[in-house]
């Protein structure tokens, strides 16, 4: 890129840490910062402006995608300490957790189409697991064969997912599911 095009570099004015995590087609980037005391902060960076996502009375909110309608996901941690999935549309946050017959301890959001399709993973049984959410609450719990832990990271407009998986080897390898 650099060699044809530009790289702009941006940080977070006090921040230590500054990570952009998600970009749409309209250039706008989402992702977080770390500040005093360690605080993650998300933000929306757009046409250079900055501005601070934090869920109301979380302690710690990190944005990891954005659709070109401006929807963005991640995930936060509530004063008691539990990780929850989240959407952030026009200037509301609503809780997206994976329901689960066992505990579900962590919901972690990624990624978003432009219809609402939402990917992300979960803990559940002391293990990940991948999921795809669909519009009115369904859940489809992805899992790769021989797995021990599956973590969804993105999806694209025709439904293709693409994440990480560990083996009972404890070793880590991409992969990529259509369906």
């Amino acid at each position: 890129m650099a060699q044809n095009g530009t790289i702009e570099a941006f940080g977070v004015n006090g921040a230590t840490f500054t990570s952009a995590e998600g970009i749409n087609a309209k250039g706008q980037i989402v992702g977080y910062n770390v500040g005093p005391n360690d605080r993650h902060r998300g933000f929306l960076y757009d046409k250079g402006v900055f501005k601070t996502l934090d869920v109301p009375k979380a302690t710690f909110t990190e944005p990891y995608g954005i659709n070109n309608k401006g929807k963005i996901v991640g995930t936060y941690v509530d004063k008691a300490g539990k990780f929850h999935g989240f959407v952030y549309d026009k200037g509301k946050f609503t809780t997206i957790d994976v329901p689960s017959k066992a505990t579900a301890l962590f919901t972690q959001a990624r990624g978003i189409t432009n219809d609402g399709r939402m990917v992300g993973y979960y803990v559940a049984d002391v293990r990940y697991h991948g999921f795809v959410y669909y519009k009115k609450g369904k859940f489809t719990t992805i899992d790769v064969p021989d797995a021990t832990h599956t973590y969804v990271h993105h999806i694209n407009e025709s439904g293709q997912i693409v994440g990480t998986y560990r083996d009972q080897n404890n070793r880590t390898y991409g992969f990529v599911a259509t369906p």
